[in-house]
This record gives structure tokens, sequence and C-alpha cells, in this order.
């Protein structure tokens, strides 16, 4: 194994691309789809991963910028960040001295069959990984030497590296975590602890926003309806039907701007009974048809979309005080 004090360097870009390393956290099923290794020359342009991707970027020496969602940010050694699904994302080296970079791109694939028989520690971590889309800062536990030592077991592939490299990416994840995140550990009690409620409404909507109802959330959360309805007013100032169509708009945007997908085919991906029904709500949101909004703005970056004062009313007829504990 590598030591703290050898330094081992990939070619200039070496990339690893195999579906025997994936491995399963929680109720999760991850999927290493690339684990790349670059020193940059070149701008790596604007874009953006779909829903449930994540990458892992770590910049073990030279420097450049990236650009997070519009915002700019300098990378130098130990730079550290993370682009989850729909964060848009830029990069340029320094000509004098530019970057390299360790990049682990991971797709994500509930299971729900593990739902029930994963080691709480294994949902806690992954749970508040899958829950920073985004997150930029230095690295304080020595991610270098973790993926130094898993390039070497892919490139040296000796019995037994599958196993070796599928515990070093979990490592990782962990490392992760850590650099940004303290785990909350799990409570013996059957509400869940308020420091966990922000991370269940954030994965809910995030990842389950075509198919989440009012009580399959209040179940997630162990509330009833009306108490998860005050949760969401007091964390959002938003009822859940308003969070939900924020949700479904907000992924509506990235998939009519970065894809060619049909209106139908969106549409049915956003949960909707059809794409007249889709059609309605985005203009009833934005104030613009979908195929509007794919024309006006197919030259210019993904931004929010800002919701018209009609859509900011929108609401559930069903979702009113009356609801019962």
């Amino acid at each position: 194994m590598i030591t703290a004090s050898t330094r081992m360097t990939p070619a200039s870009s070496t990339r690893y691309n195999n579906s025997e390393l994936s491995f399963h956290m929680g109720r999760y099923r991850i999927i290493p789809q690339n684990i790349v290794f670059e020193q940059f020359h070149r701008v790596i342009p604007m874009h953006a991963h779909s829903e449930g991707c994540y990458e892992i970027h770590y910049i073990p020496y030279g420097s450049g910028t990236v650009i997070l969602d519009g915002t700019e940010h300098r990378l130098t050694k130990d730079s550290l960040f993370v682009t989850g699904p729909h964060i848009s994302h830029q990069q340029i080296p320094q000509k004098e001295n530019p970057m390299a970079e360790y990049c682990i791109f991971l797709q994500t694939q509930e299971d729900r069959r593990r739902a029930d028989s994963s080691p709480s520690t294994d949902a806690s971590i992954l749970s508040a990984f899958l829950s920073t889309p985004l997150w930029i800062g230095r690295d304080t536990q020595n991610l270098h030497l973790v993926m130094q030592n898993l390039f070497l077991e892919l490139a040296r592939k000796q019995a037994g590296y599958t196993w070796i490299v599928q515990s070093m990416l979990q490592q990782i994840l962990v490392l992760m975590v850590r650099n940004y995140s303290a785990i909350v550990p799990p409570s013996a009690d059957s509400a869940v602890p308020g420091e966990r409620q922000s991370l269940i409404l954030d994965e809910s909507f995030l990842y389950d926003y075509a198919t989440l109802t009012l009580e399959s959330l209040s179940k997630r959360l162990a509330l009833s309806p009306r108490q998860t309805q005050r949760l969401l007013r007091e964390k959002y100032n938003q009822t859940f039907q308003q969070k939900k169509n924020a949700a479904r708009m907000s992924a509506a945007v990235i998939l009519l701007h970065s894809t060619d997908l049909p209106v139908t085919e969106i549409a049915e991906q956003l949960g909707f009974s059809s794409s007249e029904h889709f059609t309605n709500a985005f203009r009833t949101y934005a104030g613009i048809s979908p195929r509007q909004y794919r024309k006006e703005h197919a030259a210019s970056p993904v931004s929010p979309l800002s919701p018209s004062p009609q859509g900011k009313r929108d609401a559930d007829p069903q979702e009113t005080d009356s609801l019962p504990e």
C-alpha cells in the first residue's frame, strides 16, 4: 500500500469504468460509472448531471476555478467539492499551474428490498451524502492517500481487487461526510429526531417528487399530515403541494434545457398523468409553456425558475387546516 510519504501520480488522464465495482449502502445501490484522474489543460464546459448522479472532485495539486450554480470558487491543493443532481458546474484550469483532479462519478439506485435489512450507520452516512448535492471546502480527512491507493488497486488488478476497491469507495463516502457533516445516531424513539427532519424533507423532495404524497412523507417523518404541513410551513413557508410543485418544476427546467426528450416523456418522468397536465402546471407556475421555455432559453445557461404570482399561490385544495391530527 502507498504511504503518506509516497507520491504516486497516474498518467495525465486515467479512467476506469467497471460495473462489477457497484456496492450497497443502506437501501441504495452505488454504481461507480467513472473513476478518473486528469491534469487539466482544457476547460470543462458548464454541465449538470441527472437525478441520482453525484461527482466527488478532489484537487491534489495545481490551481484553477470552478463555477458552481453561477458562483465562482478558487481551486487549489486539497480543494474538495461535490456536484449532485442538477448542479451546474464548469472548471477552468490556471494556465501557469494547471490543476489535477480525482473525480468519482457515482450513480445511485434505490433498492427498497434492502430498506429493513441494512445497517443503520450505512443509512445515516448515505442519507447525509445524498442530501448534500452541493458542497465545496478543503479536505481534512487525507483523501489524497485514499485516492492514490484506489488508483493503485485499479491499475494492478490483483486478486481480490474488486472487494478492496468497493471498500475504498465506501471509505471515500464516509470521509466525504466527515468533511462536511456530523452523523446523528439513530434514535430509539419512534418519532424522528428534529435534527433529521430536514434531511428527510430534502431527500424526499429531491428524489421522490414524482410520486411523493403528503401521507407517505408523513410516515417517513412519523408525523400526522397536519403536523407535516406545519413543519413544511415552518421550514419552507410552503404547503406540501407548493413544495412538491417547485421540485417538479426545477427538474422540468433541467430536462427541458439539457435534453431533447419530448414534453410527453418529461411529463411522465415528473409524475404527471399527461403532457397536458404538465403543460398547464408549468404555464401556471412560470407563465410560459414548456415548449416556449425550451425555445427561448436554448442558448442561455440553466437558471432557477421563478414562479409567477399565480404559481406561488398554487396549492392542493385538499391541503387545508382541516386535516386531522
